[in-house]
């Protein structure tokens, strides 16, 4: 039997959210929330922008079938994207309600300005808005950048493991 010389697996991340999280906002950075049909229409240009003609039209089919897609953009060009799936991710156990964070994204443009931790903060408040109490997000045991994102957006230390193809 031959053993991998690097084994690559996920790390993945459980936040309890009892409260609305404190938010630390970036200046001149904005947040939108696509959770509905109106949403998506109302911000049609950065849907486009963020995932492309064909991107945007899936991404309203998946928002239909309940999925929320985030961004966050400076003066309309995007630096931050995102998805939430409810009560269901096809790699680790989670409970009816709870909300699995990814894939998430960042332009060079926003690494080091704290844009993917104040998206996330961000998700995280909408979430708790709509009842949402448990958090999950995963990454990639060599994602540092994924992961540095995870502890400033305060989740924590890891849940859980599973291995990569």
């Amino acid at each position: 039997m031959r053993v991998p010389d690097k084994l690559h697996f996920q790390l993945v991340f459980r936040r309890e959210l009892p409260q609305a999280v404190v938010v630390r906002e970036v200046k001149g950075v904005q947040f939108c929330v696509f959770d509905s049909l109106g949403a998506c229409m109302a911000n049609l240009a950065l849907l486009r922008q963020a995932l492309g003609q064909a991107g945007a039209i899936k991404a309203v089919l998946k928002v239909l079938r309940g999925r929320v897609f985030y961004l966050a953009h400076e003066q309309g060009r995007v630096l931050h994207t995102g998805w939430v799936t409810f009560s269901f991710c096809r790699f680790y156990r989670v409970e009816q309600g709870d909300a699995v964070i990814g894939p998430i994204w960042s332009a060079e443009a926003a690494r080091g300005r704290g844009v993917a931790v104040y998206a996330t903060q961000m998700i995280l408040n909408v979430l708790f808005s709509k009842g949402v109490r448990v958090c999950f997000i995963d990454t990639s045991n060599g994602n540092v950048p994924c992961l540095k994102v995870i502890e400033h957006a305060g989740f924590g230390y890891p849940v859980g493991v599973f291995l990569r193809d």
